[in-house]
């Protein structure tokens, strides 16, 4: 993981909230459903990060971030990690097809239908989406995959102040093009009634302020998209610019902090509707920044597994269209559900339960 993917995830949410603000974003709707489902289908799907690198396999460890250089980063890669976790099978490569399979493997036994991929633009190094499809086709026939657009070229920050209006608009259409002519097309690309569908991150809709609509509507001339946008926090959902079918939040941490136990989500999925656009609700175990450089150290406890229970209980009462998992194997935020040597696979066995739990709620 670059140095990009490491500042920042996550602003205080105060300084998101206002950031949205300042965007006056209009409402515009539709909806639809994926990867041969149906619009009625309940889905589980979990957020998955393709950038782990052992020195064994690619040169380069990316489970320590030493001085933020690929130089600083040492062999040490266990000894020197930025989370308090480690794999229960040890460090792994995450270009290496047996370590796919084996998450495609767990992912299923949780009940998950596809993976929501980080994708942080054209040839970067999450840029790895062919070798997903192409594993998930051949070893999990039915898994779904997507990404999570994560940056619009040429935009460092939230707030996009070093791109044009132009080159904003410019720069996001390429990548939905190049999205369009590798990916979409996948037999293993999930997809709303035929529609292949993107998630996109706060960064990228704080870099897009203003200019989402234009965006867009000039992708509906060339692609028929179903588009999730990350509201960031629960209440700002009304917020979300025109044309985004559905809305979603990654990862309501600070929320829990400060709202809980009286966070309630049947508000968000109840404005979604009003607006005709579609509901996904994120269920989050815990989280743990403290060892990750630069970040304020924001830490959820996981109760063992009291906080995961209460937060898939609150989704579940919201009845939305789709539920999130924050996350797969997010190891730096300690935001994941895959088997570690520290917990096992309780929270993948956990995640089954609920799954097929909300699966069933009709």
């Amino acid at each position: 993981m670059d140095k990009r993917a490491v500042w920042g995830k996550r602003l205080p949410v105060l300084a998101q909230f206002m950031l949205l603000l300042t965007g006056v974003f209009l409402i515009k709707p539709t909806l639809s459903a994926a990867h041969s489902w149906d619009e009625d289908d309940r889905l589980v799907l979990a957020f998955y990060y393709p950038w782990y690198r052992t020195m064994e396999s690619s040169g380069y460890c990316t489970w320590n971030f030493g001085g933020f250089k690929y130089e600083d980063r040492d062999e040490q890669c266990e000894e020197n990690r930025n989370s308090p976790h480690l794999p229960a099978g040890g460090l792994y490569d995450s270009l290496d097809p047996d370590v796919i399979r084996r998450h495609l493997d767990e992912s299923r036994r949780a009940g998950i239908d596809g993976w929501i991929v980080s994708w942080w633009g054209i040839e970067d190094h999450t840029d790895v989406l062919d070798l997903i499809l192409d594993v998930a086709s051949s070893h999990a026939p039915g898994f779904a995959v997507t990404i999570y657009y994560e940056r619009i070229p040429g935009c460092r920050g939230y707030v996009c102040t070093e791109a044009s209006r132009k080159e904003r608009i410019e720069g996001a259409i390429e990548d939905f093009q190049y999205l369009d002519s590798h990916y979409f097309c996948h037999p293993s690309y999930l997809k709303v009634s035929g529609r292949p569908v993107v998630f996109v991150y706060m960064r990228a809709m704080l870099q897009g302020m203003g200019v989402w609509p234009e965006i867009i509507e000039r992708l509906q001339s060339e692609m028929d998209l179903f588009l999730s946008a990350d509201a960031i926090i629960t209440f700002a959902g009304s917020l979300v610019p025109g044309g985004f079918d559905q809305i979603h939040f990654y990862n309501q941490v600070y929320e829990l902090l400060i709202f809980s136990p009286g966070l309630d989500y049947r508000g968000f999925v109840k404005s979604a509707r009003l607006a005709k656009r579609g509901a996904a609700i994120t269920v989050l175990p815990g989280y743990d920044e403290r060892l990750v450089p630069g970040r304020p150290g924001i830490h959820l406890e996981r109760k063992d597994g009291r906080t995961y229970r209460r937060v898939w209980d609150k989704a579940i009462a919201a009845d939305p269209d789709w539920i999130l998992v924050t996350s797969f194997n997010e190891w730096y935020e300690t935001s994941e559900i895959e088997p570690s040597r520290e917990l096992g696979d309780f929270y993948l066995e956990m995640t089954a339960e609920y799954s097929a739990r909300f699966k069933g709620k009709k």
